[in-house]
């Protein structure tokens, strides 16, 4: 599914793109409803419930965090440079894939580009598959920290994963 809808976005920011916007967004609101659906109307265990509870919130975070994303790249989509549109184009095909990829860390990644940015030393714990190793260095390159020289070391994940 994402192949095909990323394909289709070759075309960047054509009418098109308002309408597979529109349609992503949507299943990711339907699939946010039948967690909802499942909760009232399954004998859940308590626990089994307080995840789907808090899967829910983590998908209606993700969806936040999608939003805000796309909301500043069509505030800048009107660019006149060729290369510029080329960016934000990869950059919208890059945000369909995370909200598509339902990875837990997509929901905290304005939390986390914002603590890089005002703490010398960020520790991040998250369950394995959460997205940190293959996520978090996108966020901070994508939010402009590895500009200018600086450099993203994330072998410290690696070692904070196994403590």
């Amino acid at each position: 599914m994402i192949s095909t809808q990323t394909s289709e976005l070759k075309k960047c920011w054509s009418d098109d793109d308002e309408a597979l916007l529109k349609k992503i967004r949507e299943q990711h609101k339907e699939f946010i409803t039948n967690i909802g659906i499942e909760i009232k109307n399954s004998s859940l265990s308590e626990s089994e419930c307080a995840l789907k509870k808090s899967l829910r919130q983590e998908c209606k975070s993700q969806l936040k965090t999608f939003d805000a994303a796309i909301e500043s790249l069509t505030n800048a989509r009107d660019q006149n440079n060729e290369s510029e549109k080329n960016e934000q184009c990869r950059v919208l095909q890059r945000e369909i894939k995370r909200l598509q990829s339902r990875l837990p860390i997509y929901a905290r990644r304005d939390e986390i580009v914002g603590a890089v940015r005002t703490n010398q030393v960020v520790i991040l714990k998250a369950q394995t598959g959460a997205g940190k190793s293959t996520q978090v260095v996108q966020y901070l390159v994508d939010a402009g920290l590895a500009d200018h020289g600086k450099e993203i070391n994330n072998s410290t994940f690696h070692l904070c994963d196994s403590i």
